[in-house]
């Protein structure tokens, strides 16, 4: 999922969110996720693809806290609503 997120792969995202198991918040050696990675690069549309997703953990997630340092309002409402 990180991968396809690294790559800007929509499609492949939204395909891979599909499958039964997957795991959203798993996070790589260094501790980024799919949603922390979409959120650090700009990548709002993937962002907001899995902010959709049940489960996801975003108050623990460097975007909410990105967002804030950064003071991008509309960043945090819609993390915040997801």
């Amino acid at each position: 999922l990180l991968s396809a997120v690294k790559k800007r792969f929509f499609l492949i995202v939204k395909q891979l969110l599909l499958a039964p198991h997957i795991n959203v918040n798993k996070a790589n050696h260094a501790g980024v996720t799919a949603l922390s990675y979409a959120s650090d690069n700009g990548f709002y549309e993937l962002e907001e693809l899995l902010l959709a997703m049940p489960g996801i953990e975003k108050l623990a997630e460097a975007p909410l806290l990105e967002a804030a340092k950064k003071g991008d309002v509309e960043r945090i409402a819609t993390l915040i609503k997801a």
